[in-house]
């Protein structure tokens, strides 16, 4: 007798056995008399029991397996296209920056980026079209303009476009959610599993990419919300790292206006300067600020950079509890072989904590 049947629209027979695979894997440890049975020419996927009609204990353990199962073949066959076209649609790129965005996305999402090599993977039934049409009506979704640059001005890089130099942060739709990418995929997939649940409980037939592309409503809101942040992180970290490289030519083609300084990155998160001799040093030394220090628009970073910008130095030793900090990244990015690390001398161990060398 079937118990349920699952239908895939003029499928691959890669997306078939994938499926199979994830279903046969879901029923393993379930000890009902029954069995899968895939029907190729059809697409289609049934689950027979041997022994007539199951008792409704054992029809709802069937159909709470087969969710799961069908579940975890949309996290893993389906969402990394849909993720892909996505992109595609809201930040037109060229292959190597979809792979990076769409890899970037399914970090956050907790998913495994299934292929990156760049080429396009095959999309079956879920067509481009279809999914654009779809993704359109989401209010969440993202909108960036064909060169690359966010839409509006509040989506642009600020930081960037006002000389800041400050990283872009990592993973921002995780830190919103508080979760880490595991958990992200495993809540996914369990609303993905209880909504194809409770459908299998009305009506044990089933049409998988129609009912992924106009029941899951929540589902598309989140890859769409996904979809934006990777866009904007890959943004702003591309403009970031542009900048930098301007920083760093500007700061090649300027001439030392001291021979070296201290450059102490302090417990507390602020910093100070000191000459060779760790004597204190004021910031306008050697040439006069361009940006008031005292705007609070400006974090440490900026200001650090910016001290350094007016000085120019020929050498700079950094002084830092930790030399993996991303403003001494930044430093070493920007100035290059003029820079130094020194992670814990006599000198600065009081107003760092490093320990000593």
């Amino acid at each position: 007798m079937e118990i349920f049947e699952v239908r895939l629209s003029a499928a691959s027979e890669d997306k078939l056995s994938e499926l199979t695979r994830c279903l046969t894997e879901s029923f393993a440890d379930l000890h009902i008399d029954g069995r899968l049975e895939t029907v190729p020419a059809h697409s289609l996927i049934v689950f027979r029991c041997a022994d007539g009609a199951p008792d409704e204990k054992e029809r709802m353990a069937i159909h709470s397996r087969a969710a799961e199962g069908m579940a975890e073949y949309v996290l893993t066959a389906v969402e990394p296209e849909l993720i892909r076209i996505m992109i595609r649609k809201y930040y037109p790129c060229g292959d190597d920056d979809l792979e990076r965005i769409a890899a970037l996305c399914m970090q956050m999402l907790g998913s495994q980026p299934v292929r990156s090599d760049g080429s396009a993977k095959e999309n079956g039934p879920l067509t481009t079209d279809a999914i654009i049409n779809r993704s359109a009506r989401l209010s969440s979704a993202p909108a960036h303009s064909r060169n690359g640059q966010p839409a509006g001005p509040e989506d642009a890089d600020a930081s960037v476009k006002a000389g800041r130099t400050s990283a872009p942060k990592a993973d921002a739709t995780l830190e919103s959610s508080g979760m880490e990418p595991d958990l992200t995929r495993r809540r996914r997939k369990r609303h993905i599993a209880s909504e194809l649940f409770a459908y299998l409980q009305e009506r044990p037939s089933l049409h998988l990419e129609g009912y992924i592309t106009f029941r899951l409503d929540k589902y598309w809101e989140e890859l769409a919300e996904s979809a934006e942040a990777a866009v904007d992180e890959f943004v702003m970290d591309r403009q970031y790292r542009e900048f930098i490289g301007l920083l760093n030519e500007f700061v090649g083609l300027q001439q030392p206006k001291v021979s070296s300084v201290n450059l102490v990155l302090k417990a507390d998160g602020s910093f100070a300067l000191y000459d060779e001799s760790f004597r204190p040093m004021d910031p306008g030394e050697g040439g006069r600020l361009t940006l008031e220090l005292t705007d609070e628009e400006l974090n440490v970073e900026d200001m650090v950079v910016s001290c350094l910008i007016a000085i120019s130095p020929r050498e700079i030793t950094l002084h830092a509890r930790d030399p993996e900090l991303p403003v001494v990244r930044t430093i070493e990015a920007i100035f290059a072989e003029r820079v130094t690390v020194c992670a814990g001398c006599r000198s600065c161990r009081p107003l760092t904590g490093a320990a000593l060398n």
